[in-house]
């Protein structure tokens, strides 16, 4: 049997090991002394075989052997939200209201910027146009996931706190209250970020002893479903199988996420489908539609990072990376928290004070690997590493333990801590996520007035997540929002999580039990398959 328009190949950068094949046990018809196993190929199989792979299949396969951004299923696909939809205009037509559901759609800001590399046009001009588009077809709120992430950011650097606490003490800042060792047992430091499910599937099926290091904080995707489905549902009188909520991503891997039974709650997700850009387009471009020419639509002001302007309403941007800005505000949070040290976005941009005293960058040996270093009476008290692509990925791994012990990451010197690291902001693909395979591949910017001098050091011309990464940074010049500055946030922690945050040190406030249900996760080890007598010498 041929693939299925479920499954899709694609052409990445990111993968872990290169495949040939992707297999699945099925049972046989015909007595046998052991079960058949069928080749899902892309040539035919048995006829009296229909294999299908579910996302759930492929999340818990130990023996998968693409990345998880390789495959595309039918629940999660264009095709899906289409048939969605369609139901939905039936079902009013025919009078069934009581099984229309309410459509919610969610934009990542990478994909917003991949857009608007595209089209030449700013992402708060993409929200805008895509809300029209979205409504045009039966769309009832458009969400920006920007908001999710402000709250993921902040219940980060909460994580990192009290991670710290257990590991060291309670540093410098007395104000901290103390930490329940019993609540946050076998969460050790470093703290590796999660926001990442290429890199969270990775660890779960090859490294299980990395497990307890991964932050147990949602992704912003994730966050925004709890959001939609626990929060804003009941304060409009849903059930959360009343709503079908699709996220817009720049990975296929935030397919397998949102498949995950940990984001569940009695069998409804809180994702139910995952967009990637390019699906996005493909359906601009299935019905004919330049994003150009789309008018902007009224942006909602609730789970919004916008500022109004005399021109309007704007998006404003997120401190750091493009791929979230964890690094950069975990770190200004914690000097805050731990040490009362006040660090701006500037301070964060480069070196400053001494070796003995001050905030020190160091370079890796490529742009993917970088580390960030706080320094007080001749010790360093806080380093974290920004580390992208499998291949740095790989060299973090070697460095946690050997393997099982779970020590800190280190290297081998007289005194541990000259290198112990306290952070790591991991992303599976080269660049972050502003370089998703999920991202639309762009020959050249159009309109957009991008750095001479960052032209001219890749070779005279931008690839696409270049250009991505300058539409992406035009938010900024709408300004940088703080989490803690975001009222909208302080509502969801005060009013729904029961967590009262004070602007100048929100790590004072302990973590309640409701925010751990609601804004925390966890993994879970794959036990790994045998699959060499499968496969055999066609690897």
């Amino acid at each position: 049997m041929a693939f299925s328009s479920a499954v899709l190949l694609t052409d990445l950068n990111d993968f872990i090991t290169p495949s040939q094949a992707c297999i699945k046990p099925l049972p046989s018809k015909a007595p046998a002394a052991s079960p058949s196993v069928y080749e899902v190929s892309l040539d035919t199989a048995p006829a009296n075989a229909t294999p299908s792979i579910s996302l759930d299949d492929c999340l818990a396969c130990s023996g998968c052997i693409t990345s998880a951004e390789s495959v595309l299923v039918q629940q999660q696909s264009d095709s899906e939200v289409e048939r969605v939809l369609q139901e939905n205009r039936r079902a009013k037509e025919e009078g069934r209201l009581a099984e229309v559901k309410v459509v919610i759609v969610s934009i990542s800001p990478q994909s917003r910027a991949s857009l608007g590399a595209k089209y030449g046009l700013d992402p708060t001009s993409v929200h805008q146009r895509l809300i029209s588009f979205w409504k045009g077809l039966g769309v009832e709120y458009i969400f920006d996931t920007s908001f999710a992430r402000d709250v993921s950011l902040l219940e980060g650097g909460r994580e990192f706190v009290e991670r710290y606490h257990l590991k060291h003490g309670s540093g410098l800042n007395s104000s901290t209250p103390p930490v329940d060792a019993l609540s946050i047992s076998n969460t050790p430091l470093p703290m590796l970020a999660s926001s990442c499910p290429g890199w969270i599937c990775y660890a779960e099926k090859t490294h299980p002893n990395l497990l307890p290091y991964i932050s147990t904080t949602k992704s912003p995707q994730q966050t925004l479903g709890t959001l939609v489905k626990s929060y804003f549902a009941p304060r409009i009188s849903l059930h959360r199988s009343q709503i079908y909520h699709i996220s817009i991503m720049p990975c296929y891997d935030k397919k397998l996420e949102a498949s995950r039974p940990d984001f569940a709650v009695d069998g409804v997700r809180d994702v139910d489908c995952v967009l990637s850009t390019g699906e996005v387009d493909r359906m601009l471009t299935n019905r004919g539609i330049d994003l150009r020419t789309v008018p902007e639509g009224e942006m909602l002001s609730l789970f919004t990072k916008a500022v109004m302007t005399p021109t309007g309403p704007r998006l404003v941007g997120t401190e750091g990376s493009s791929s979230g800005g964890y690094l950069s505000y975990i770190f200004r949070y914690a000097a805050q928290a731990l040490f009362g040290i006040p660090l701006s976005l500037a301070d964060m941009q480069q070196s400053f004070g001494t070796p003995e005293r001050g905030f020190q960058v160091r370079e890796g040996r490529n742009s993917d690997y970088t580390t960030y270093e706080l320094w007080l009476e001749n010790k360093c008290v806080l380093r974290f590493v920004r580390c992208y692509g499998f291949r740095n990925i790989q060299n973090v791994v070697r460095k946690i333990g050997g393997g099982t012990r779970g020590t800190a990451l280190r290297r081998r010197k007289a005194d541990p801590d000259d290198n112990r690291v306290d952070y790591v902001e991991v992303m599976a693909c080269p660049g972050g996520c502003i370089n998703g395979g999920g991202q639309i591949p762009v020959a050249d910017a159009i309109g957009i007035d991008t750095n001479t001098q960052q032209k001219a050091a890749l070779g005279g011309s931008l690839k696409s997540y270049a250009q991505a990464e300058a539409v992406y940074q035009l938010t900024s010049a709408n300004g940088i929002q703080f989490p803690e500055q975001n009222e909208a946030v302080i509502t969801v922690f005060q009013d729904w999580l029961g967590v009262g945050l004070g602007s100048s040190n929100p790590g004072d406030s302990a973590v309640t039990q409701l925010e751990r249900d609601m804004l925390r996760t966890q993994y879970h080890g794959v036990e790994k398959t045998d699959i060499a007598g499968v496969i055999g010498s066609g690897w």
